[in-house]
């Protein structure tokens, strides 16, 4: 079945979303880190770091943020 598009009707969120998936991104590659490796070291599903990345969530919880975080070797708060 493939995934739906979450739509933000808050602008706020809007950006807040998009800004973690850049960094998330951003952090990643620069740990020279493909999708599936951090997936594999953190125990975060490879589709949910790829819907982060993309914009395409329901959902994010803080821990989640914190666990990849984490295996970034960043503070969480840079992420958000």
């Amino acid at each position: 079945m493939p995934r739906l598009e979450k739509q933000y009707d808050d602008k706020v969120l809007v950006k807040l979303v998009s800004y973690l998936g850049k960094m998330l991104r951003y952090y990643r590659e620069q740990a020279d880190l493909s999708q599936n490796r951090l997936a594999k070291a953190s125990g975060v599903s490879i589709s949910t770091i790829n819907e982060i990345e993309n914009c395409v969530v329901n959902d994010v919880r803080f821990s989640t943020i914190t666990t990849l975080a984490k295996h970034l070797d960043v503070d969480p708060l840079k992420l958000i």
